[in-house]
């Protein structure tokens, strides 16, 4: 963990892109190495030095949030991994030209003028990290992580246990909300180190030119064992 990691070797953006136009969400697998998940899972318990190959890290976590049925939140404290971070630019820069097209198709008018504020998504020098952890009994309710109902929100959700073994239930669940149209929900397979990678806002082409569809993620209840996962938006909308 002390080293430097390298920028997200082995994705194929093309592909990424086409998943997110077509559905509003992709899935990366294989993402986070097995020794930063299983230095992050220490960290909850601040349990560094359980096993002889995972360095004690410049950080540790803080629970921030306990709610009956609905787990725990971490934070990091006093800032994210490193790796965390090179992701946050590496997928900024990947994500950014996406991002400033669909702006450009849902505000039309924007490209012809000075836009009020930064690209979207804006550079993320102050993007949040949290991890939660939900035992039997949680779940997550439907949310959003976007407070511009218009702008091209990335978050980055990843799963560090494994379905099945240490946790049954605990689906990652996304619905799309469409203007005129039923919404479409959507169960996210991933497996331990496997990201989904999320937009909270996508142009979906409709009969009278493109309109925003609207993504919400939810945890379904956890039956059993206990799920842990992280969650980094990607730019700097908490």
């Amino acid at each position: 963990m002390n080293g430097t990691p390298t920028p997200t070797p082995g994705l194929d953006w093309n592909a990424i892109a086409g998943e997110l136009e077509a559905e509003g969400h992709a899935v990366l697998e294989g993402l986070l190495a097995p020794t930063h998940r299983q230095a992050l899972i220490a960290a909850i318990d601040d349990r560094h030095r359980d096993g002889p190959d995972i360095a004690r890290p410049s950080w540790s976590l803080r629970r921030t949030v306990a709610t009956p049925g609905r787990g725990e939140l971490f934070a990091f404290d006093p800032e994210p991994p490193d790796f965390l971070r090179i992701w946050r630019d590496d997928f900024h820069r990947h994500l950014a030209p996406l991002a400033t097209r669909w702006r450009q198709l849902l505000r039309p008018a924007d490209t012809d003028r000075p836009a009020a504020g930064p690209a979207i998504p804006a550079r993320p020098h102050d993007a949040s990290a949290r991890l939660d952890r939900l035992r039997a009994g949680d779940a997550i309710g439907l949310h959003r992580h976007a407070d511009d109902a218009d702008a091209a929100a990335f978050r980055l959700v990843l799963l560090l246990s494994e379905p099945g073994s240490d946790f049954t239930g605990g689906e990652l669940v996304c619905v799309e909300q469409r203007p005129r149209m039923q919404s479409r929900p959507a169960v996210v397979p991933l497996r331990s180190g496997d990201a989904a990678l999320l937009c909270t806002t996508r142009p979906i082409q409709g009969a009278r030119g493109p309109y925003p569809g609207r993504l919400r993620q939810a945890i379904s209840r956890v039956h059993g064992g206990t799920r842990i996962g992280l969650a980094l938006s990607l730019d700097g909308v908490p």
